[in-house]
């Protein structure tokens, strides 16, 4: 089958869908002009900060269930949290307030210091305004009690990272981390 076996009158154009031969008007866009092709975010790298390593297997082991985010790292220390930042490039950085050789506030205001700095979102074990407001005013980009993790951890990383996520003040990942879906 080809082309010329299907004339088209004047303002009309031939085309195939598919193998089935068709006329459209001219005035009509290809029906397949409509689908676009939209950037997917590949998995949201994430380097982990506690200085508790059941704490950090316990973790690492329900991010296994979840394919939207990559643990790319694990550290236990200020001086192994921003060693590894500089060397694995994380999108998202999950830091304890709390670390054996400088707490978890001053390491957001280092992180957030350098250029081109990833997400960052505060683990506490307490429930208070008092860390969540000094998270933020030191630059993270969330705040959540490791009681709720399970339950909120995965929507508040969704929020951080999705550039269709309405009222997030956070960056997004760099645009060079989007593949095509083909």
């Amino acid at each position: 089958m080809r082309r010329d076996d299907f004339p088209a009158m004047e303002g009309e154009i031939f085309d195939f869908v598919g193998v089935f031969p068709i006329v459209r008007p001219a005035a009509l866009p290809h029906p397949l002009s409509a689908m676009t092709i939209r950037p997917a975010p590949l998995p949201c790298r994430v380097l982990l900060a506690d200085e508790n390593d059941e704490f950090l297997d316990g973790l690492t082991d329900w991010f296994e269930d979840q394919p939207e985010i990559e643990i790319v790292g694990r550290a236990h220390s200020r001086a192994e949290t921003m060693q590894r930042i500089s060397r694995l490039k994380p999108d998202l950085v999950l830091i304890d307030t709390g670390l054996p050789d400088g707490n978890g506030f001053d390491v957001v205001r280092s992180i957030k210091a350098g250029s081109n700095p990833p997400l960052v979102v505060m683990m506490s074990f307490h429930d208070s305004d008092w860390i969540r407001f000094t998270a933020s005013s030191d630059g993270a980009d969330g705040c959540i009690t490791k009681a709720n993790i399970a339950e909120n951890l995965v929507s508040q990383i969704e929020a951080l990272i999705d550039p269709n996520t309405s009222g997030s003040q956070a960056a997004r990942i760099p645009s060079d981390r989007h593949r095509s879906i083909q």
